[in-house]
């Protein structure tokens, strides 16, 4: 099946089993992007909807009276507190906070009044201020299942999920039957990897309250990261169903159903995302992924371009333009989009390796071999850049660099396959005559083969080559056409003439 890479964009085949991206070294598949969910800001992979972001969404408790434990409040206090509470409701949480400003003048020790002052806070995302207001209230009631509910939420966006799994604990203790704190505590369960312990709470939420749309969006998500797509799908339909102009619904079941293969619904729902929000750029970025695994580049780049124009330290973005530029052999502008990235982000080593690769690939071998360079420098062990800067050196025929780095990325890692292979292409095919060794490359390409299992069309080449070089064409024949039933679609032209050249070869050795 192909998908994408989470972290640079470029189209992988996961029917083959690979765990990581051959082009950027990341790990690949739709758990990856989960896994980085809550370590990345730009993630593209789908989204726990946060706590306290929406009025109309927010698994929080606004408290229109105070606590049955509390004293009656003067009136006027009261007036200012439901007046707060309506800002709120409508999203105005600067003059919500103004009102509840004024209910704790007059009452300095009105909990419900720092309670929704604390939710507001929330809901503006300064975390600090809410925790201190919801730690005010429970210092003035205790035994407030709304405060330890709110604080909680706090808590889990503030990263201490901990705390908030403590207080979430608290407000079930206090109020059983308390839908949100079961979701809250889901939440923050799901942010540690708890994924099962997280799916029961966000169920029992639903027991309780069977319209609770964030505790199945979050449902859904946990669903995802656990592989259960088709559970993931069902809690994305039904939310749907509650909220059906609720963007970030779309924008995980589109993930999700890209996971599955299914990428025309999930087109469709990047899509609806992208109409219900227009400034919504992760869609748009997620949308020009699946064009451009379609080989729709010029829908993918506009989608791209519209996510850097929408979000310009968008990371991915420019990374996947500079691909589809790069596939399209528009190669200066590939190389542009990869310097912007290299200038958001200077010890970006795949940055510079890409476009070493386009240098490369326009012929400017000496900006390649210093973009490769860096790569080096920043890691010391990526032997995809000495494999690289050697084919770079030997491009200029400088072959005794070229060399040198073949074997470093072979100390480098020495059980790549990869590295071998490469270094058999280049004995068998090297310009210069008196230095291309056939032998030793049809040495060098069997251990290639052995090491990736015979399953890898690129070793099989190699060895193709190699056996054509010492002049056994039969064999050069026959590896070519193994290596022609493996590889990929985009590969298979090449092959071809490979194997048209090894025939021709063989039939004039007959």
């Amino acid at each position: 099946m192909l998908q994408s890479c989470p972290a640079c964009g470029r189209p992988l085949d996961t029917s083959s089993g690979i765990t990581r991206c051959p082009h950027c070294d990341a790990p690949s598949g739709p758990h990856a992007a989960v896994d980085r969910l809550f370590s990345q800001a730009a993630d593209r992979g789908p989204a726990f909807w946060a706590p306290a972001a929406s009025p109309a969404t927010a698994p929080a408790r606004i408290a229109t009276a105070a606590p049955l434990a509390a004293p009656a409040q003067p009136k006027e206090a009261v007036v200012f507190n439901s007046r707060g509470v309506t800002h709120a409701s409508q999203g105005e949480y600067q003059k919500a906070i103004e009102h509840f400003d004024e209910a704790i003048r007059l009452v300095p020790t009105y909990a419900v009044a720092y309670n929704n002052r604390g939710f507001a806070y929330a809901a503006r995302n300064e975390y600090a201020r809410a925790i201190a207001d919801f730690d005010a209230a429970l210092r003035l009631d205790p035994r407030s299942a709304e405060a330890y509910n709110n604080r909680a939420l706090a808590r889990a966006a503030s990263g201490d999920f901990d705390g908030a799994i403590a207080d979430s604990a608290t407000a079930l203790r206090l109020d059983p039957g308390m839908a949100m704190a079961h979701h809250n505590r889901g939440f923050a369960l799901a942010a540690q990897g708890k994924l099962a312990d997280a799916v029961a709470d966000f169920t029992r939420a639903l027991e309780l309250n069977p319209k609770l749309a964030n505790a199945l969006h979050d449902r859904g998500f946990a669903y995802t990261a656990q592989g259960e797509f088709d559970l993931a799908i069902r809690d994305y339909d039904r939310e749907i169903q509650l909220r059906p102009r609720f963007f970030h619904a779309y924008f995980n079941r589109a993930f999700t159903s890209a996971a599955q293969g299914n990428y025309d619904q999930a087109l469709r729902d990047y899509t609806e995302a992208i109409r219900l929000n227009p400034r919504f750029a992760v869609a748009y970025y997620n949308r020009g992924d699946l064009y451009r695994s379609r080989g729709d580049l010029d829908r993918a780049i506009a989608d791209y371009t519209e996510a850097v124009r929408l979000n310009p330290k968008l990371t991915a973005a420019y990374y996947s333009r500079a691909g589809a530029y790069h596939d399209r052999d528009q190669l200066e502008a590939a190389i542009a989009d990869f310097t912007a990235l290299i200038e958001l982000h200077p010890d970006m080593a795949v940055a510079y390796s890409s476009r070493g690769l386009a240098h490369a690939a326009a012929g400017d071998f000496e900006r390649a071999i210093a973009d490769f360079s860096k790569v080096v420098e920043l890691d010391p062990k990526s032997a995809r850049s000495y494999q690289s800067r050697g084919l770079a050196h030997a491009a200029r025929r400088d072959y005794e660099r070229a060399i040198s780095d073949y074997i470093e990325a072979i100390r480098t890692t020495p059980k790549a396959p990869a590295v071998y292979a490469g270094f058999a292409w280049f004995w068998a095919t090297c310009p210069d005559d008196e230095l291309r060794n056939g032998g030793l490359a049809v040495e060098l390409a069997t251990h290639a083969c052995e090491l990736s299992r015979w399953q890898s069309w690129d070793c099989l080449g190699a060895l193709a080559a190699a056996y054509a070089e010492v002049g056994q064409c039969d064999n050069a024949v026959r590896w070519a056409m193994e290596s022609l039933a493996l590889a990929p679609e985009s590969e298979q032209e090449t092959c071809r003439a490979r194997l048209a050249v090894y025939e021709a070869g063989h039939r004039a050795g007959n």
